[in-house]
């Protein structure tokens, strides 16, 4: 519910917990469609989170679930939306960003730090690698070969801290630059968004004022006009990207 309204419903089923541990699960049942239906999510979860791991899942899939359902309008009067994927994604990493904060969960250990730090870089140059990749036309000379080389090299050595010789042997070890490639890039543009609206929000806007305006949404803004207002302009790509230094968040 959201102001005496329903946005949808969400079905849990808590399960026994099986021999081997049991994963959180969430799925969409069915699409809200604005004027003629709600939205419906499932999800399903060990009985007892005996793990904060489980617990940060299901905070995650909830966070997922509820942005899901809440693309509807006061009224119910609309009857086309077009779900914006961007939207979607920064709203349920600030929303599972609240939800997780709201609980007492212990720091990231020391090696789950590393862990995530190394996951974040290599994405970063996998990126980079796929675009390179892109960028190659099938007559290229000796002369650009060793210049790519030697370009993929420094960009692994800005994530990594140490230069690979002969870096572009991994355009042809990255078995998902097909399917894959640059959108490794969106994960991480998406967080830092998010991140952004976690630390420059105005601090007159409360988490109420937040959820309304980023996921509910009812006056219907596009997305440029949600930042405008949540992290105030400039917010074109390059300013976004100087932002992000600024706030010093994870990424390169």
């Amino acid at each position: 519910m959201h102001q005496q309204r329903v946005l949808g419903e969400i079905y849990t089923y808590p399960q026994t917990q099986q021999p081997s541990p049991f994963k959180v699960n969430g799925q969409l049942i069915k699409q809200t469609v604005i004027g003629h239906q709600f939205g419906q999510y499932a999800l399903s979860f060990p009985d007892q989170l005996t793990t904060q791991s489980q617990q940060l899942q299901l905070i995650n899939e909830l966070s997922h679930a509820i942005v899901s359902l809440a693309q509807s309008g006061q009224f119910y009067l609309l009857n086309r939306k077009t779900q914006n994927l961007q939207r979607h994604a920064v709203a349920s990493l600030w929303l599972n960003h609240f939800l997780s904060q709201s609980e007492p969960f212990a720091p990231m250990s020391e090696r789950e730090q590393l862990t995530q730090a190394y996951q974040t870089q290599m994405n970063v140059f996998r990126s980079k690698a796929s675009l390179m990749f892109y960028q190659y036309s099938a007559s290229l000379t000796h002369e650009d070969w060793l210049k790519a080389d030697k370009d993929l090299s420094a960009a692994f050595e800005q994530s990594f801290g140490r230069p690979w010789p002969h870096a572009t042997d991994a355009i042809y070890s990255y078995q998902a630059i097909a399917n894959k490639g640059i959108s490794l890039y969106l994960p991480l543009w998406h967080q830092a968004i998010a991140q952004l609206i976690m630390t420059q929000a105005p601090v007159a806007y409360s988490a109420q004022d937040i959820f309304d305006l980023l996921i509910v949404n009812e006056s219907q803004l596009s997305f440029n006009n949600q930042l405008e207002q949540l992290i105030g302009p400039p917010i074109d790509p390059y300013s976004l990207i100087r932002r992000f230094n600024h706030a010093e968040t994870p990424q390169e």
